[in-house]
């Protein structure tokens, strides 16, 4: 499955499930969580220009991941979202793991 099919599956389903979640706790989606879709394609562009994907055991810190995507939005013109927002939206493209004292992004490293 390409990359890009692969990304839009999987905001569908973070999607979805964030509906599910809220219907079952019977309050609203807040707009901040819902999938920002211009900022998505930004995110795509940062994964594939950026990052590379392989069985890497390292993994990359929140704060860093954060800080190289600032860059390069910046480099590129772009409008720098916050470190929240970012946060909110890059584990649906790549797994995040928030069981350790720092978020660490798995399975990826810089090119």
């Amino acid at each position: 499955m390409p990359n890009n099919q692969l990304a839009d599956l999987m905001e569908s389903i973070g999607t979805t499930l964030m509906k599910l979640a809220a219907e079952q706790r019977r309050t609203p989606v807040p707009k901040s969580v819902m999938f920002d879709e211009q900022f998505g394609c930004v995110l795509d562009q940062f994964i594939d220009e950026k990052l590379e994907r392989g069985p890497y055991t390292s993994g990359i810190g929140a704060r860093a991941m954060y800080g190289a995507y600032a860059d390069w939005a910046r480099s590129k013109g772009l409008e720098v979202r916050t470190q929240t927002k970012f946060g909110r939206e890059m584990p649906s493209r790549i797994p995040r793991d928030d069981t350790g004292s720092t978020r660490v992004y798995q399975l990826v490293r810089f090119k």
